[in-house]
């Protein structure tokens, strides 16, 4: 698989647990940009998220994930097709965004970051997340991804 946007993955573990053998561990990949403030943290947050969840039987060929960034070159977003893994990345993604703060905080936050008594920068920094995931927080694709999740 190409790793040029690989930040961190998860490697599960079929060994029974025990104080040596963990039944999960998180790998975050050499080179993450480490000028974005709290990134680490973040792709953390998001690879334990595919503890919560389980993709279908079948693992997704390294062809299927390629095939799914060469539709999405010319389609963008609205490329269907989408590989299991691709799926799977992406409810982990939006789930780590919903665990970073709680809903009636976050409408308070996006309710002061839209009339601009408040920075995205602060924001952030409360929530220590990278700026960039924040910005998605505060939209309402967070809210129809977080609502297809839960359905």
């Amino acid at each position: 698989m190409p790793v040029n946007g690989l930040r961190g993955f998860i490697v599960r573990h079929h060994a029974e647990p025990s104080v040596l053998r963990h039944k999960y561990t998180i790998v975050v990949a050499e080179g993450v940009d480490e000028t974005v403030k709290y990134m680490e943290r973040f792709i953390v947050i998001k690879e334990l998220m595919h503890c919560y969840f389980e993709i279908d039987d079948r693992s997704s060929t390294d062809t299927e994930i390629i095939l799914d960034q060469h539709m999405r070159q010319f389609f963008g977003q609205s490329a269907r097709t989408q590989s299991v893994h691709v799926r799977a990345e992406y409810t982990a993604l939006w789930m780590a965004m919903g665990v970073l703060c709680p809903e009636r905080r976050r409408l308070e936050y996006r309710r002061k970051f839209e009339s601009g008594e408040i920075a995205l920068e602060a924001i952030a920094e409360s929530l220590r997340a990278p700026a960039h995931i924040v910005r998605r927080l505060l939209t309402d694709q967070f809210e129809d991804e977080i609502r297809e999740i839960l359905n």
